[in-house]
């Protein structure tokens, strides 16, 4: 329950234009980046996890990796602990390029991968892996790559 408690924390921290985590609905990828706006001017990588409800509403966002200017570690198992531990039917996967370019690297084609096969053998959606930066967005799912 801590992770579930640290994840209830950072939403009653950080409001969500005006909104609680339960009001926040995602229906595509355009919503997902106005949701994680704040990773647009990082000047390092960041993923985080938003878990949600059935009907897509974000229960919490959790922060499952944190790296340097050009990569960060993320452990599916992190993605998943999060998802398992909230009790949440879906999730989706959110990270930053600092560079501004949004195009997925190998290793984001690889994690991608792994947490669709993950996700179908635990019982979880999948629904996306967005990159955020300079403006822009990259969807998995949008391009037809999850």
């Amino acid at each position: 329950m801590a992770v579930v408690r640290e994840m209830a924390v950072y939403f009653k921290n950080r409001k969500l234009a005006g909104k609680g985590p339960e009001s926040v609905k995602v229906s595509d990828s355009r919503d997902v980046a106005r949701v994680f706006h704040f990773l647009k001017d990082k000047c390092h990588e960041e993923a985080w996890a938003a878990l949600l409800s059935a009907d897509n509403s974000i229960q919490a966002i959790y922060q499952v990796g944190k790296g340097g200017m050009t990569s960060c570690n993320v452990p599916a198992s992190e993605v998943f602990k999060a998802a398992l531990l909230a009790n949440t039917p879906a999730f989706l996967l959110v990270h930053n390029h600092p560079s501004g370019n949004v195009m997925p690297s190998a290793t984001d084609r690889e994690l991608t991968r792994e947490l669709t096969a993950g996700a179908k053998l635990l019982g979880l959606a999948f629904l996306d892996h967005v990159i955020i930066g300079n403006g822009r967005h990259y969807s998995f799912a949008t391009t037809g790559n999850l």
